[in-house]
């Protein structure tokens, strides 16, 4: 009975009617006196002061809202020039960038990993097929890839004018004037907003109401009087009728879901750029950047991988050496990446203090040292030796082993320790990936199947030829936006090369436990794009097959294949 009764009032809500108030991130109201003439304000149970009133109320009280946008990119790259001035004494304007065309190359390869808001499988997609070269290109490849202009069906029109060098004959010079920068397609808010006021003659304020109006229509009772508004609009400003207005409306009515601003889309456009070159040209701190702030979608596995394939060595945590971020060091000549810390499992950042302060008395000379001078707490010692932060000191068996031993009691750290085999190469990367998240080794756990699995007829991802393919990766990433019809689209990654698998609805819905919950996948589908299966970059074997397990280690030294497949179930 309360149910039915709690139904039935919900049915009687109106449409549009608020079911509850949530402090939105980076929100700020600005009046022209204390907020509380305005409007109630409270405060959460987290302790900030909200407003009780939402968006719309705000705008209608004449009050200004803004949102604030925090990007931890800014963090990355800020960190990225700071190894730079430190490494080599270089002070980077990241504003003033030389615009340079090689920067761009790596683009249309799809080597998007740490580029800031390209890096996404879609993304990567569309930097092979559109090729930029400027930050105009930039600014809409990103505006592009928004539920917007996805909706409206503006990315193949859009890409063949551009391949084409133009595209076809507004109906009138006023629609030129509005759409002829973006090769006659609706990309960005402020082309709508001039439609509206130019085209359709609403006043600013109204066609910003009109837009708005538009976005929360679910229907076509909802659209039906914006139409007629819209179509007399078009019909007295500009003569239009017929088609040509009902094409217009198509335009307008697709491009409801969200969509970029242009100075939104080129401020990005400067960062993704200065991400861009400082990958080109300063890679170890490009990467130390990246690690440090973790501002994109991949984990620092997927990051260690790139720094492998981009030729920057992993140096070992070390409970003497490695600090509270990731730094750059130079060993051998080569600049190479110094884990922190609290890589480590375990150890929050108030633990790597306290081991930094106490080595600023000496470095450590064994594992009891260690304890004898911080005297941690036990899963705090058995933390860094599982990482290998003592392996400079003692094999990591014999750290575990002492770490375990009782402390204060000096006859049994006198005690040496039974004989303990070595850590072989595979027990070695099962540890670091459990302890820490990542492995210094150049290897990946697809190396630990690779025999298995060309005895199943699986190719190597870089491998992978035109045509059907049988492949398999380590599931890094899984995507299932509203806006795919259904695709869910997963990440494959074996080693430095990565993929994108497109899964069928059908696939998905009869295999939704095993895709939700897979680790690995075999994967057999149709490729799709992409650039050649194999291209040689510096140092590295010939065939990724070459595993260290089964011969000596080397550096895997080739771009990433950004391929699709249409994918059917194999085996999981």
């Amino acid at each position: 009975m309360p149910q039915c009764l709690l139904l039935a009032l919900l049915s009687r809500m109106e449409k549009g009617h608020v079911r509850h108030l949530v402090p939105r991130v980076g929100g700020v109201v600005v009046a022209p006196g204390p907020l509380a003439r305005y409007a109630p304000v409270v405060r959460t149970s987290g302790g900030i002061r909200m407003l009780t009133l939402d968006r719309d109320d705000l705008e209608a009280l004449g009050l200004v809202k803004l949102d604030l946008l925090g990007l931890r990119t800014l963090s990355a790259l800020e960190r990225a020039r700071e190894e730079v001035f430190r490494t080599e004494g270089v002070y980077l304007d990241l504003d003033r960038l030389p615009q340079e065309a090689a920067v761009y190359r790596p683009l249309w390869r799809g080597e998007t990993l740490g580029v800031f808001q390209l890096e996404s499988p879609a993304q990567t997609a569309m930097s092979r097929r559109l090729r930029p070269r400027g930050l105009k290109d930039l600014a809409h490849q990103i505006a592009l890839v928004r539920p917007g202009p996805i909706q409206l069906g503006t990315v193949r029109p859009y890409l063949e004018r551009r391949r084409k060098g133009g595209g076809p004959p507004l109906p009138h010079p006023l629609l030129e004037e509005i759409l002829g920068k973006t090769r006659g397609v609706l990309l960005f808010q402020e082309q709508l907003l001039r439609l509206f006021h130019h085209g359709a003659g609403l006043g600013w304020p109204e066609g910003e109401a009109f837009r708005k109006a538009l976005s929360r229509a679910r229907n076509e009772e909802d659209l039906a009087p914006l139409r007629e508004r819209f179509l007399a609009g078009v019909g007295a400003r500009l003569g239009l009728g017929g088609e040509e207005a009902e094409g217009l409306w198509r335009m307008v009515t697709g491009f409801r879901g969200y969509g970029f601003t242009a100075s939104h889309a080129h401020a990005f456009a400067r960062h993704a750029y200065a991400s861009l070159w400082l990958k080109a040209h300063y890679p170890a701190e490009f990467l130390a950047g990246l690690l440090n702030e973790a501002p994109g979608m991949w984990p620092p596995s997927t990051l260690r991988q790139e720094a492998r394939r981009l030729g920057v060595p992993f140096l070992p945590l070390s409970v003497n050496r490695s600090g509270l971020h990731y730094r750059v060091e130079v060993a051998g000549g080569v600049k190479a990446l110094r884990p922190p810390l609290t890589q480590a499992k375990g150890v929050s950042e108030e633990a790597a203090w306290a081991v930094l302060r106490e080595r600023l008395r000496g470095p450590f000379r064994s594992l009891e040292e260690f304890r004898a001078r911080l005297d941690p707490p036990e899963d705090l010692l058995l933390a860094l030796a599982r990482a290998g932060a003592f392996d400079e000191l003692l094999p990591r068996r014999e750290a575990l082993y002492r770490a375990r031993l009782p402390g204060g009691n000096l006859l049994a750290l006198e005690t040496p320790a039974p004989p303990l085999p070595g850590l072989g190469l595979e027990a070695r990367l099962a540890l670091d990936l459990e302890a820490k998240g990542l492995s210094e080794l150049p290897l990946h756990p697809m190396d630990l199947l690779r025999s298995p699995l060309e005895e199943l007829g699986a190719t190597p991802i870089p491998l992978l030829g035109e045509g059907r393919g049988f492949t398999a990766g380590l599931v890094v990433a899984r995507q299932k936006p509203p806006t795919a019809r259904g695709y869910a689209f997963f990440v494959l990654e074996d080693g430095p090369y990565r993929l994108q698998a497109v899964i069928p609805p059908e696939v998905w819905a009869r295999r939704y436990g095993l895709l939700r919950d897979a680790r690995i996948l075999l994967v057999e589908g149709m490729r799709q794009g992409g650039a050649s299966a194999w291209r040689r970059r510096g140092p590295g074997p010939r065939d990724p097959r070459a595993s260290p397990l089964r011969r000596r280690p080397r550096s895997l030294g080739a771009a990433p294949v950004p391929v699709a497949l249409w994918v059917r179930f194999r085996a999981g």
